[in-house]
């Protein structure tokens, strides 16, 4: 619901009274200074966010098939497990195995 003419008109009046007509350039300024540094600030957040983002998705993926792999030549069942799952099997198995060959 934006305000019409009579409504704009009347705040106009009670600024104009509130701080006088040789402060309302003073504060257009201000406000001006305002909105200058607010979308200053929009901007470099939007950039390093871009930044962040771009750097993000440069960042080399897990080699999953070497993992699938390592868990199949251990025997491991690779179906329904996830990376991090696979890891973990491979370790346990890896320290089993070492404290057979110890014995």
């Amino acid at each position: 619901m934006a305000p019409g003419m009579s409504e704009m008109l009347m705040i106009g009046i009670v600024v104009i009274m509130l701080f006088g007509p040789n402060k309302i350039p003073e504060l257009a300024r201000s406000a001006g200074k305002f909105m200058g540094e607010f979308t200053r600030a929009q901007r470099e957040v939007e950039m390093e966010f871009s930044n962040s983002k771009a750097q993000a998705s440069q960042q080399p993926p897990k080699d999953n098939a070497k993992i699938r792999k390592m868990a199949e030549d251990l025997g491991i069942e690779v179906e329904g497990k996830s990376d991090d799952d696979l890891l973990d099997e491979i370790q346990t198995t890896l320290k089993s195995e070492k404290a057979v060959a110890t014995d």
